[in-house]
């Protein structure tokens, strides 16, 4: 537990390598604990690194259907350029929380990608409509410019 502590913290400090080896040390012991593996997939994204898909899909396999394994495995679909397979995902990430507007931003991003402008409008439509109550209207705003 302190191990996986120590791995947030520093995931949290934007310090990958350091989660990395201790989300590591954390399968080591338990390599079933799905929260570590689905964060261990997360950082081998944001360091560029191989592996994160196959980390995610085993969390996922362990928890399935839960939006934040989902959005991971997304991230890490969407960093290997397999857009198709991260925009499928990602609208299983969303229809798993439908309240998060963060992953239908998330889900945007990727039609904009995809080049599935109809789609990434109306999922950019529904965020701006939420107005203050979601702090990405800047990014919403500044993707529906790029249509």
């Amino acid at each position: 537990a302190f191990r996986f502590h120590l791995g947030s913290v520093a995931d949290h400090r934007n310090d990958y390598s350091a989660a990395e080896q201790h989300y590591r040390a954390v399968l080591e012991r338990q390599p079933n604990h799905a929260i570590a593996l689905n964060n261990l997939a997360w950082v081998l994204v944001r360091q560029g690194k191989p592996g994160a898909i196959a980390a995610a899909e085993r969390a996922n396999a362990l928890l399935p259907g839960r939006a934040p394994i989902l959005d991971t495995l997304a991230s890490a679909q969407a960093a290997e350029d397999r857009i198709a397979d991260a925009v499928q995902t990602q609208r299983l990430a969303s229809a798993a929380s439908p309240g998060d507007p963060d992953l239908k931003l998330t889900l945007a991003r990727y039609l904009v990608r995809a080049g599935d402008r109809e789609s990434a409008r109306k999922q950019l439509a529904e965020l701006a409509a939420l107005g203050d109550r979601f702090k990405g209207q800047a990014e919403v705003q500044t993707l529906m410019n790029s249509l």
